[in-house]
């Protein structure tokens, strides 16, 4: 609820504050007096954009402030939004300079006009005599009936539940079936190249030791022809073994004269033992030496095998292993996937069944609380002299399951007997809208929460007994919600809990409009200005005192 209102350099508004309460506020004044500039400035704080236009000529910016009862419909929205200081009152404030420039905070946290917007809309409800948009909006046929009662809300949140669960099984399966074919044919690679790997049967480095023998066998002569050379040129007669004892011989004979030969005669012992241990190392070496042709092929072929798999996943044996391990990890994947879609199959079936018994509840309730929702309506259009109204609620069934359901749902309408019922939006005139509208409102109004209903002049165009049942409708409608109302009728001005007039005048050459706060005295003089263009002929201010006396007895038959 709205407690207070600030409206500075707004437009002619120099500077005007007013305190708010329960009930129905009735804003009155002449055309041009400012009244739809006070809807302008509410709808900043509902989140509309602001404009430099609105800055009052002259001055550098313009600041409309609102103070909020906090209600509970919008207490979780203030924290995600984490514009929350746990006061007891929402204070919202929208400035703007001449450059643009503007600021909107929400309890002093600044906060964007997208974010003010979803406040407002807990906060706000506006109806003006010629937009009825949100009425014609498809989306509101299904607003209003899905929360029309316990029994539906339930009902329409357990379809909501199921279909968002069923609708994510239907796209994964969706996206596995797009993706099997390419899925299928990166498994069956995977298996091809993982067999090959299997198949080879491979040990880490055995590329080295087989490159080692083909090596020996592809050189066989050379290497046995070397061997052979070297062993003779050691071993042969008068050979480097006998020159070499020879030498022995030699330097230990002479050595026993001279001390210090000792080690040379130490060092070609050694040496002699060395060639000796040469020759017989390349004689065993040569003993051992074959040639096969068939390791040869062998060898060659296993070679050729470990450089292709080296060349596809290498460059090394561990590469190729490692590959290997991964493409068993994928296998398993991609098998599993197709697992997957086999278990979400019977999953999306059983999500099916659930989802059209849940269906057919939430159809059958439409139906129910629809026609109920249309009769109720009907009677309220009847207290507003649209005697011949008749409406329902028509369901078109979808081809499957949506997120509405299994229909869309749209109002039916006809305001004369006889004539055949047609979508609201086609067939409404403004009069007839404004009317259907207050009665939504005051059949709705406990589902809403307790905000604030705003009605700019949607009273035009009626008078005489109709305008008594709209203003008794408006005073019932408050009962339950605050309800602000610009008005130019008599007969809605007399329901006012609290009266305020909007006047317009020129001081120093400047217009400026004001605000003042009547008295009920003053309250019954403008009404009788209203009725007669006089506020002090008796016959004006007796037929303002019978119209509030008419409202009361309306109100008491509502």
């Amino acid at each position: 609820m709205l407690r207070s209102l600030h409206i500075s350099n707004f437009a002619i508004i120099k500077d005007i504050e007013m305190e708010l309460g329960d009930g129905v506020t009735v804003f009155t004044g002449e055309t041009g007096s400012g009244k739809s500039i006070l809807v302008d400035a509410l709808s900043l704080l509902a989140g509309k954009r602001g404009s430099t236009d609105l800055i009052r000529s002259g001055e550098d910016f313009f600041c409309v402030e609102g103070i909020f009862s906090i209600n509970k419909s919008i207490v979780s929205l203030l924290s995600e939004f984490e514009v929350n200081d746990d006061n007891e009152d929402i204070i919202i404030s929208r400035k703007m300079n001449k450059s643009g420039k503007s600021t909107c905070t929400v309890n002093g946290f600044f906060c964007s006009v997208k974010k003010l917007e979803e406040i407002g809309k807990k906060l706000f409800r506006f109806h003006e005599q010629y937009d009825n948009t949100d009425l014609l909006n498809s989306d509101f046929c299904k607003r209003i009936i899905d929360n029309f009662s316990v029994e539906i809300k339930s009902a329409w949140n357990e379809y909501s539940k199921i279909y968002s669960d069923w609708k994510t099984t239907k796209s994964k399966i969706e996206k596995l079936n797009k993706e099997e074919q390419e899925y299928q044919r990166k498994l069956d690679v995977l298996l091809w190249e993982t067999q090959q790997i299997e198949d080879a049967r491979i040990c880490l480095e055995e590329d080295s030791k087989i490159a080692q023998k083909l090596s020996i066998l592809q050189n066989y002569e050379r290497i046995q022809d070397g061997l052979q050379t070297v062993s003779n040129i050691l071993s042969e007669e008068n050979g480097i073994q006998d020159k070499l004892s020879v030498a022995e011989k030699e330097i230990s004979r002479i050595s026993k004269y001279d001390k210090d030969l000792d080690s040379t005669a130490s060092e070609l012992e050694s040496i002699k033992f060395s060639i000796e241990e040469i020759i017989n190392n390349i004689g065993n070496h040569l003993s051992l030496l074959d040639f096969s042709e068939n390791e040869l092929d062998e060898l060659n072929q296993r070679d050729e095998v470990l450089k292709n798999l080296m060349r596809k996943f290498g460059p090394s044996l561990e590469d190729v292993l490692n590959y290997y391990e991964k493409a068993l990890k994928k296998i398993d994947e991609i098998q599993k996937m197709f697992f997957d879609k086999e278990s979400l199959l019977e999953l999306l079936k059983k999500q099916n069944d659930v989802l059209s018994e849940k269906s057919k509840i939430l159809y059958k309730l439409r139906e129910k609380e629809g026609k109920k929702f249309c009769d109720l309506l009907v009677n309220s259009l009847k207290d507003m002299s649209i005697k011949a109204a008749s409406m329902e609620l028509r369901m078109i069934p979808s081809q499957e399951p949506t997120a509405i359901g299994v229909a869309s749902m749209e109002f039916y309408f006809s305001a004369n007997e006889g004539e055949p019922l047609k979508p609201m939006k086609d067939i409404a005139s403004g009069g007839e809208l404004s009317r259907i509208s207050l009665a939504i409102e005051i059949i709705t109004s406990n589902l809403w929460g307790k905000n604030t209903m705003i009605f700019d002049e949607i009273d035009t165009g009626i008078s005489g007994k109709v305008a008594v049942e709209v203003a008794s409708k408006l005073k019932m409608l408050s009962k339950n919600t605050q309800v602000l109302c610009i008005t130019h009728l008599p007969q809605t001005a007399s329901i006012a809990d609290a009266h305020y007039r909007i006047e317009k005048f020129v001081e120093n050459g400047r217009t400026l409009s004001v605000l003042k706060k009547l008295s009920h005295e003053e309250h019954l003089q403008d009404i009788a200005f209203m009725i007669s263009g006089s506020d002090s002929s008796k016959s004006a201010l007796d037929s303002a005192k019978e119209i509030e006396k008419v409202i009361k007895n309306s109100e008491r038959r509502v």
